[in-house]
């Protein structure tokens, strides 16, 4: 994995004058309002010996890497964990509520060999889809209004949009919203049901 250190060190100085701090291959810089803006630097998985790959279905992603952003919101967390949640001082970027792969075209994942030529078109698309989506969601006012723009839509964010905006309507104290409302919130199904009740729904007195 040296050839990936070497991918981690210049990303390293990319990321330092935005404020990022860096621990293995996850970047953090946590915001005044306490959300974490995530960088990560995903490994492709080492398949079992004998793996078959299937031209244009799978393929061999062994020594190849990808790039991930999230937003991590401890309070998201707290609702969807309930009594499982654990206070965290440095934060993965699978944890985040938000997370988008860099590169994504048509939903397929972009994964780069640690050559100079890959490097380089990484760092490019990182230059622009990084500032795009931080923006996007640098404070909770912003995803506040990007859920209710798009509520439906799945697109970045882990949990069901509506999920979302019940806690942070709770956040905000306005938990007679979300009592008076629990079908608008819960629609996603039992299993999103059952996990709203166990985490946001107690906190609401909804469970």
């Amino acid at each position: 994995m040296v050839a990936v250190d070497a991918v981690q060190a210049d990303l390293k100085k990319y990321l330092a004058p935005f404020g990022f701090r860096c621990r293995g291959r996850n970047f953090n810089k946590k915001l005044d309002d306490g959300l974490v803006q995530v960088v990560n630097i995903w490994m492709g998985p080492s398949d079992p010996p004998g793996t078959v790959y299937i031209p244009g279905l799978t393929r061999n992603l062994y020594g190849l890497y990808s790039v991930n952003l999230g937003v991590f919101d401890p309070w998201i967390s707290r609702c969807e964990h309930g009594e499982h949640f654990k206070e965290r001082s440095w934060i993965a970027e699978p944890w985040c509520f938000i997370r988008k792969r860099l590169g994504v075209v048509s939903g397929k994942d972009c994964w780069w060999q640690t050559t100079q030529e890959d490097q380089t078109e990484m760092f490019q698309l990182l230059k622009i889809q990084q500032v795009e989506f931080f923006e996007r969601y640098s404070s909770r006012e912003k995803i506040f209004d990007e859920l209710y723009q798009n509520i439906d839509s799945r697109v970045d964010f882990q949990s069901p949009r509506r999920i979302v905006c019940a806690m942070m309507q709770l956040q905000e104290g306005n938990v007679d919203e979300v009592v008076a409302r629990p079908g608008y919130w819960l629609e996603r199904g039992a299993s999103w049901a059952f996990r709203v009740r166990n985490g946001l729904g107690k906190t609401a007195g909804l469970g």
